[in-house]
């Protein structure tokens, strides 16, 4: 006996076939979005880091720049903040001027602290920490340096 065909004929998909394929892009394509999402969050978060680390860098060089030329002017800084100062940066290392609201994104905070340690009295210690918010935390890169006293 002759097998029946379907009206549209033999060929062709079923709706359960063709709802099985749907759902295996959709999982792939969701796979795709949390795979750019994550790679997106990651190169931000390398972005910061390194203009964070820049931004230090470039502090503890001006400050060993001074301390090398003209100690006496690098003495009077460190006195004039004994407990540190504290400037809200953009991404390029520009402070916000006083009384500027927030119209450009200054997520950089860096903090310049001195430690003159007794037990070594030829040395100054300079801790220069630099702080930005990210999504769900505070974060932060700290470097120091040691300033011999001539």
């Amino acid at each position: 006996m002759p097998k029946k065909s379907r009206p549209g004929g033999p060929a062709g998909f079923t709706i359960l076939e063709c709802l099985v394929a749907v759902a295996v892009i959709a999982i792939g394509c969701l796979a795709l979005l949390l795979m750019m999402t994550t790679a997106r969050q990651t190169t931000a978060r390398s972005n910061h880091l390194a203009n964070a680390s820049s931004l230090a860098e470039s502090e503890i060089e001006r400050l060993r720049a001074l301390a090398s030329l003209d100690f006496e002017l690098f003495t009077e800084e460190m006195e004039k903040d004994p407990a540190g100062k504290s400037q809200d940066l953009d991404s390029w290392g520009n402070p916000r001027p006083d009384g500027e609201e927030r119209e450009r994104p200054w997520i950089y905070t860096r903090t310049t602290r001195y430690f003159d340690n007794e037990a070594t009295p030829r040395i100054i210690q300079v801790e220069v920490a630099v702080a930005w918010k990210g999504p769900f935390r505070t974060n932060n890169v700290v470097y120091t340096a040691a300033m011999t006293k001539p």
